[in-house]
């Protein structure tokens, strides 16, 4: 069974949540660590998601979500992961739904990420979404 999790800190998911974000930051942000106090403080700033995304209790994805407090009319996807061995099985626009589902809530009218030049796959994944290219250098790519 697929379940999206909001995630709020110091919980009973809050542990399974960090764990996720490590494993991100070992996959794509080698030597960073999870600093647990600042998520914790970044959510207490403002209006701000934790999604955590299981199968059968197994945890497969998860995303960190924020909506600018100078312009509430617009989110940031701060963090998108879908663990390698489950990726290309529609996880991603399951998290992507819960996402939207959020925003709209929150009645966000855009959302704004960035992914690295390199990373093809992603770059095709939020294309594949309909997001569109607004910047890019040599390492990043914003889109909108």
């Amino acid at each position: 069974m697929l379940n999206s999790i909001l995630v709020v800190p110091n919980t009973s998911h809050w542990t399974t949540f960090l764990a996720l974000y490590q494993e991100y930051l070992d996959q794509d942000w080698a030597g960073e660590q999870c600093d647990a106090n600042l998520l914790v403080q970044r959510y207490a700033e403002g209006p701000r998601a934790f999604l955590l995304l299981c199968d059968e209790r197994v945890p497969v994805g998860f995303a960190n979500v924020w909506i600018d407090t100078q312009n509430t009319d617009i989110a940031h996807v701060a963090e998108f992961y879908i663990r390698p061995l489950s990726q290309r099985q529609g996880y991603g626009r399951l998290l992507w739904g819960h996402i939207l589902r959020w925003t709209g809530e929150k009645a966000v009218q855009a959302v704004h990420l960035e992914t690295d030049v390199h990373k093809e796959p992603a770059n095709q994944f939020w294309r594949a979404l309909g997001f569109k290219k607004v910047s890019a250098d040599e390492t990043r790519v914003q889109y909108a």
